[in-house]
């Protein structure tokens, strides 16, 4: 088995059966991670915000990601418009997040975290640094 690469805050993995949102069925969805690094480092779970390409009139909060249908630049490895959902975290297991599809970073990724962890309710602790 190859090993994982290490988890990063802005990191952009696809999931499997993602639990329901809005009373959907579980499903395969694009998450980012908001946990920092020192999180990464000490905490069992990594925390992320699922991510949606039909954002509902309710989700005031929710960022658009870049994404290489509008921006053939983006490195968040997602092909058409998709917001984070900054009320949709949950912790997820290191073993859920198995297929790495890219990375925000900048200003989008500063919207999505504090965003995030205003309804984790802790303070952002934001990574700084490219990949």
């Amino acid at each position: 088995m190859a090993e994982q690469r290490p988890f990063r805050q802005g990191d952009i993995y696809w999931v499997d059966d993602f639990p329901p949102l809005h009373g959907e069925t579980a499903k395969r969805r694009p998450v980012a991670v908001v946990s920092s690094a020192a999180m990464l480092r000490r905490d069992e779970y990594v925390l992320v915000v699922a991510c949606t390409s039909s954002v509902l009139p309710s989700d005031t909060e929710a960022v658009e990601l870049p994404n290489t249908g509008t921006t053939p630049q983006a490195r968040s490895g997602l092909i058409r418009r998709t917001w984070a959902v900054p009320s949709w975290w949950l912790p997820a297991r290191r073993e859920q997040l198995t297929e790495y599809a890219g990375f925000i970073r900048g200003d989008v990724l500063r919207r999505v975290v504090d965003a995030a962890w205003k309804h984790i309710g802790i303070s952002p602790e934001r990574d700084s640094g490219a990949p």
